[in-house]
C-alpha cells in the first residue's frame, strides 16, 4: 500500500483523521501545488505520504508531550493552591482570633474608663454641697438681679407709652369749630 498512489480520503483512512485535517496538513506543508489529480479526484504519492505521515507524527508527538506537561504542569498547580488555601485558613484563623483579643481590649478598656468616671462622680459629690450651696446663694442673687431688670423694664415701658401719648397730642392739629370748618377757614 505504501508504493501505490492514494486519495485524500483514503490517505485520511489510512491515518484515521479526516479528509480536511489531511487537506489542512498538505496546505501547512505547501504541497497543494504538487497533488496531482486522477479524474476529479486529488492523489498523494509515496513520497508526499512519508512526509505527511512525519509531520502528523510529529505533531502528534509535540501534542503529546504538550499533553503531558500541561498534566505535571496542573499537578504542581494543584499542589500550590492545596498549599495556598491551607495557608489561607491558617491566616483566616489567626485574623479571628485577632479580632477576638482586640474585642476583649475594647471592652476592658470601656470597663476601666467606667471605673474611672465613677471614681470622679464619686470625688465631685464630696465637693458637691459647698458647691451646691454656693451655686444656690448665686441663682438666688441672679434671680433677684432679674426681677429688679424686669420691674424697671415695666416702668421705663409705662414711660415710654405716656410719651408716645403725649406726643401723639401735640402733634394734632388744633380742632376747628363748626363754622370753621363751615367756611373752610
Amino acid at each position: 500500500m505504501q508504493n501505490k498512489v492514494l486519495t485524500l480520503k483514503q490517505l485520511a483512512d489510512k491515518l484515521e483523521v479526516s479528509k480536511s485535517y489531511i487537506d489542512k496538513t498538505i496546505r501547512t506543508l505547501g504541497m497543494h501545488t504538487e497533488l496531482k489529480k486522477d479524474g476529479n479526484r486529488y492523489v498523494v504519492n509515496p513520497s508526499q505520504q512519508r512526509e505527511i505521515e512525519r509531520f502528523l507524527n510529529d505533531k502528534k508527538s509535540h501534542t503529546e508531550t504538550h499533553t503531558q506537561s500541561n498534566t505535571s504542569m496542573h499537578t504542581s498547580e494543584n499542589s500550590e493552591v492545596k498549599f495556598l488555601r491551607s495557608q489561607l485558613i491558617e491566616r483566616n484563623k489567626e485574623i479571628e482570633s485577632l479580632h477576638k483579643i482586640l474585642d476583649q481590649q475594647q471592652q476592658l478598656q470601656l470597663k476601666t474608663q467606667n471605673l474611672l468616671e465613677e471614681q470622679k462622680l464619686i470625688i465631685s459629690a464630696d465637693k458637691e454641697p459647698e458647691n451646691e450651696t454656693n451655686k444656690f446663694k448665686e441663682s438666688i442673687e441672679i434671680q433677684q438681679q432679674l426681677d429688679q431688670l424686669k420691674s424697671e423694664l415695666e416702668q421705663k415701658n409705662l414711660e415710654n407709652e405716656e410719651l408716645k401719648m403725649n406726643f401723639e397730642e401735640l402733634n394734632q392739629p388744633p380742632k376747628k369749630s363748626f363754622w370753621q370748618r363751615l367756611f373752610n377757614q
